[in-house]
């Protein structure tokens, strides 16, 4: 009869060996390197997609403003806002009229509050397009702010 292998050393395997608990470890620690980019870009997407909300939605209430003086009668002598003969938009830093032609700055405390901690900036352009119908504006909105 031949003896077998744990009996020919006398008691069999216990335990791990050193390269094997090195190895294991150098594993562990290669997938959590890979996994931590990832995590860290999750993370910070979602920070960015609720400043991108928050634009949005500072956007949406100018262009909501805006269409009332789009609609009122131009030949009223106070507009559908307040400032210049209140047809001004609330706000607007250029102090011009709310859809007269140019670059419009806006209060970010009043139309962008949730950006202002990011140093959020508003602002809308209008340029005059002619139609059939008669010249009617077209407007544009920038809003930026600085990523943490």
């Amino acid at each position: 009869m031949v003896p077998s292998r744990s009996k020919k050393h006398g008691r069999g395997r216990r335990g791990t060996t050193l390269v094997e608990v090195v190895v294991s470890t150098l594993l562990i620690g290669l997938m959590a390197a890979m996994c931590m980019p990832v995590f860290l870009t999750g993370r910070m997407s979602v920070g960015r997609a609720d400043r991108r909300a928050a634009a949005a939605d500072a956007v949406h209430g100018v262009a909501e403003a805006l269409k009332g003086y789009v609609t009122a009668d131009p030949f009223l002598a106070s507009g559908p806002g307040k400032g210049i003969d209140g047809w001004s938009l609330p706000g607007d830093l250029s102090g011009r009229r709310a859809l007269e032609p140019g670059d419009h700055a806006l209060d970010s405390a009043i139309w962008a509050a949730p950006l202002a901690s990011y140093g959020g900036v508003l602002s809308y352009s209008v340029a005059i397009r002619a139609t059939p119908s008669g010249p009617q504006p077209d407007v544009s909105f920038r809003v930026s702010w600085v990523e943490p």
